[in-house]
């Protein structure tokens, strides 16, 4: 009788392997996602790159405004890498200036659009598939022309 209760806890705990594999298995196993969803998430990927690449930008003007405000008070033209005379500083501290706060404007409306789209995802009930694809074309259109 023993010899069938080796074969019976073998079998058993073979299957109770089998099983716990088998399990761990189709949990690891990802779940196909819907394209527009998978479409989304690269969208938001690239949203954030633009909004990192727009902050680089606003850092690289604020930079060269600080040197402008600086050559300006000082009256002298070697402090500054740019090739300008006095009389330009003014405008082109102003120039800068403008460019910063559109910059600014656009982060603050890739920000919204980001968290448009992971609002749509993360819903709980169901995904309105027709709204999530009008909201990505229009960023995918915005971005195009706007932000290049």
């Amino acid at each position: 009788m023993s010899v069938w209760l080796y074969v019976g806890i073998g079998i058993g705990g073979g299957f109770i392997l089998f099983a716990l594999i088998f399990f761990f298995v189709l949990k690891r196993k990802k779940r196909e996602e819907h394209p527009l969803i998978a479409r989304a998430k690269e969208l938001i990927i690239m949203l954030t790159q633009r909004i990192h690449t727009l902050n680089k930008k606003i850092q690289q003007l604020d930079t060269e405004v600080t040197e402008l405000l600086i050559v300006k008070e000082k009256e002298d033209l070697s402090l500054t890498r740019l090739d300008l005379t006095l009389e330009d500083i003014p405008n082109k501290i102003e120039s800068n200036k403008e460019e910063i706060r559109i910059s600014i404007a656009d982060i603050e409306d890739l920000r919204e659009y980001e968290k448009e789209i992971k609002q749509i995802i993360k819903q709980k009930e169901e995904i309105k598939w027709d709204k999530l694809e009008k909201l990505l074309e229009l960023v995918k259109d915005k971005m195009k022309y706007r932000f290049t």
